[in-house]
């Protein structure tokens, strides 16, 4: 037993629900929140911070490296302008609309140079840590 009095069995108990409530909290918003590069993103707080320095970012500055953070926590694979722009707008994009690309070249501005990774034919990505 980890208790030996009324008193020690609530703290005991108290303790342990926290952990387990902390560690499901942890766990189930881990997509959520990345530190990468000197850079921490946490889309619960809407907050990006670059070398501790808080950066103000747009809405759909923050639905584009949602969907980037999205991607780096499956597999890190590129995700295409056009995939970009269905997840924001809802629609698929036949005409050759330049508003992804704004997006990300205020990103480019915003963040460290190394953070994103962009090829022309694939697409976006965040780039792996470089040690």
């Amino acid at each position: 037993q980890y208790y030996d009095s009324p008193e020690n069995k609530e703290k005991y108990l108290k303790w342990k629900l926290f952990s387990l409530l902390r560690r499901k909290w942890d766990d189930s918003h881990s997509q959520l929140v990345l530190i990468h590069n000197g850079v921490i993103i946490d889309l619960i707080k809407r907050k990006i911070v670059v070398n501790n320095k808080e950066i103000k970012m747009t809405n759909k500055e923050l639905e584009v490296l949602s969907i980037l953070m999205n991607e780096f926590f499956k597999k890190n694979n590129f995700v295409s302008k056009k995939k970009i722009f269905k997840k924001i707008y809802g629609i698929d994009n036949n005409q050759k609309s330049r508003v992804v690309d704004q997006i990300i070249f205020k990103l480019k501005n915003k963040l460290p140079s190394n953070f994103l990774e962009i090829d022309k034919h694939k697409g976006i990505k965040i780039a792996q840590l470089l040690i």
